[in-house]
Parts: C-alpha cells; structure tokens; sequence
C-alpha cells in the first residue's frame, strides 16, 4: 500500500493475469507452437471410446458355455432334399436330465508315413475323429416314446406301440446355453435307447446318441456356433 499526495492511504492495485497466462493442464495439450500434443490426442482417444455403442464393446467380449435355456435340445427331421428345417420343425424330446448332455469331438488318429532309412516320419496324416452329442430325457411317456422311436401313436396320445425295428435317423439339432450361444448342427445321425432304472431312487431315462455328419446339400454347415446376446449393427 501507498500514500497519496493527501496524505491518504491509498487501495492497493491487484494486477489481472494477461490471457496468455494458461492452466498446466492446456500448457501439457499445447505445443510451443501451438499444435496439439500426444497427451491431448489421447485424451480424445479415451473421450471417443467411451462413447462406442454397447454393442460394439460386447464384441470383443469372451462368452462361456454354460447349461441350457428352457427350451432344451431341439431336434428336427431332416427334408428329403438334405436342405434345413424350417425353424417351427424343431422340438425337444423332452426335459434334459441333470449332468447327463456332452457335445464332444474324439481323439484323431494320426498315421504317419515311417521308412526302414529314417529315424523320423516322413510324412503325417491326421484323421479327425468323430463328433458326438449325447444327452438323456426322463420322460417316457408314449408322446416321448414316439417321438424317440418312432411307431404308432394312438390318437387320444394315450397309448405306443414300438415299431418292428428299432431304427436311427437322419436329424437337425439346435440347442442355445444359458449365456446365449446358440450350437446348430447341420445333419447328424440319431438313435435311442431305453434305460430305465426300475427303482425307488431311480428314473428311467431315454438315452439319446448324435453323431455329426457332413450335410448333403451345399449351404448347410455341418455345425455353428452363434452369439445371440450380440446385436447387429444398424446399417450405415
């Protein structure tokens, strides 16, 4: 503070900073020559991320195969031109007993190329081994058992006769897990068996085998798998 020439003291003088004072964090975004920095590019980066659409980021996300939806294992005839059933031709068996379905490849065999000079193979085939679905249903009521076997169903559904021969055919498969990946299978072999604990702590069960087969017709895949939780993008 100062003194005027009247002897007053006078109000001190606050200096306002100039406008090419700037904050530290605009000083770090901007260049010395005014361009803008690495850290202020990245900071967009960050800014454009986190305004992607959710069904961008669920892509990138890894889906585990976990049990099964409500509507079970799904089985359809297959048309006499090898072609793919029509989605209403799909239905289950019946209710999917606890612990008993398994979708797994075999081992392959390998048959390698071996001469009397060498130490080593000279050459290596791989063959594949087979694919199989296996699952079992409690019901065996006469709806079930024909449905499974085939026969004679009498028309007020109360009774079944089994048919002379106990036959497999030919079938589609669909079933979707709990986490939403949907498991199609092209064309594939089915056959059924009885076993049925007659017990008091046992149920009889149908035991169900499909083995995968490659599909006669052209545009129908032998087997899929789909992630139904992701949505399709709208189009541009």
């Amino acid at each position: 503070m100062g003194v005027d020439d009247g002897g007053r003291i006078a109000e001190p003088v606050v200096v306002q900073p100039s406008r090419s004072v700037i904050s530290v964090a605009e000083a770090r975004a901007v260049g010395p020559h005014g361009q803008k920095t690495e850290d202020s590019r990245n900071e967009r980066k960050i800014k454009h991320t986190q305004k992607q659409p959710l069904n961008k980021i669920q892509k990138t996300m890894v889906k585990k195969a976990i049990g099964l939806n409500e509507e079970g294992i799904l089985i359809a005839a297959i048309p006499a031109d090898g072609s793919a059933p029509a989605q209403e031709a799909y239905a289950a068996l019946g209710k999917t007993y606890k612990d008993t379905a398994t979708l797994e490849m075999a081992e392959g065999e390998t048959v390698a190329c071996e001469c009397e000079e060498m130490d080593d193979p000279e050459d290596e085939i791989y063959i594949p081994g087979a694919t199989t679905l296996k699952f079992s249903t409690s019901d065996l009521d006469p709806e079930s058992c024909h449905k499974a076997f085939g026969g004679t169903l009498s028309a007020d559904k109360k009774s079944w006769e089994a048919p002379e021969t106990f036959t497999s055919r030919e079938v589609a498969v669909r079933f979707t897990t709990r986490s939403g990946l949907e498991v199609n299978i092209g064309r594939a072999k089915l056959s059924t068996r009885i076993n049925w604990a007659i017990k008091r702590n046992g149920y009889g069960l149908l035991e169900h085998t499909v083995k995968v087969l490659t599909p006669k017709t052209a545009g129908v895949k032998k087997m899929t798998v789909t992630d139904t939780t992701i949505l399709n993008e709208p189009e541009a």
